[in-house]
């Protein structure tokens, strides 16, 4: 049963709730510049061993900081990549490069001053434009900058060699947008083990060997 549990988790992508296991390196959007930049794309920055690419199909970004010049429930002062207001249908995506990333995730919510319901999806890619899989979560978008942004991550056993984020706010003229933010992205070089997984799996034991008995 355990076999059959981990072959499961590892088909494709599965999803994380929280940074907890995504230990190999933090990209702070900082480092790309101040708050109210905005950013020329595509463009990189190495962090040790990953270089980290920012796309959009605009051709630009923006760096922003919760509670400065951005509105949200991410925490005081998290610096934060989002695309320009009203870039609805524009692509917005992160390549990786250098060390293998098997793991990723970040806060996200809707920017253009979106308050409510929303979904937040990530769409992941291997070598030659492979699609991995999709990860999506439920979200509440607030101005009470409370750090309750909600989190979107997700592990693969294959490289992660970029990853497009959307959101959908339930506009029937734009079903899915690329008119959001995140914070700063968590990012593993080795396969990540969901929480759920590793508390389950003594329960499992547990019961494989009352089995046997």
């Amino acid at each position: 049963m355990l076999c059959l549990l981990a072959g499961a988790a590892h088909a494709g992508p599965v999803q994380l709730y929280d940074r907890s296991t995504l230990t190999s390196q933090t990209i702070d959007w900082s480092s790309f510049g101040s708050p109210g930049a905005s950013l020329s794309t595509p463009v990189s920055m190495s962090f040790g061993a990953e270089t980290v690419g920012i796309n959009s199909s605009s051709g630009a970004a923006e760096l922003r900081q919760q509670g400065t010049d951005f509105s949200g429930n991410f925490a005081a002062g998290d610096g934060l990549l989002s695309l320009p207001d009203g870039d609805k249908s524009d692509v917005f995506d992160l390549t990786f490069s250098g060390a293998a990333v098997y793991g990723l995730g970040a806060q996200i919510e809707p920017v253009s001053g979106y308050t409510g319901a929303f979904t937040g999806m990530m769409k992941l890619y291997g070598s030659n434009n492979a699609l991995l899989g999709e990860i999506s979560v439920a979200g509440d978008a607030t101005r009470a900058g409370d750090d309750s942004a909600v989190f979107l991550g997700a592990s693969s056993s294959v490289p992660i060699a970029y990853v497009a984020f959307f959101v959908e706010e339930g506009s029937p003229y734009f079903p899915v947008e690329g008119d959001l933010a995140i914070n700063e992205l968590s990012l593993s070089e080795t396969v990540p083990e969901p929480s759920s997984v590793l508390l389950l799996a003594p329960a499992l034991l547990a019961f494989a060997g009352l089995r046997r008995r």
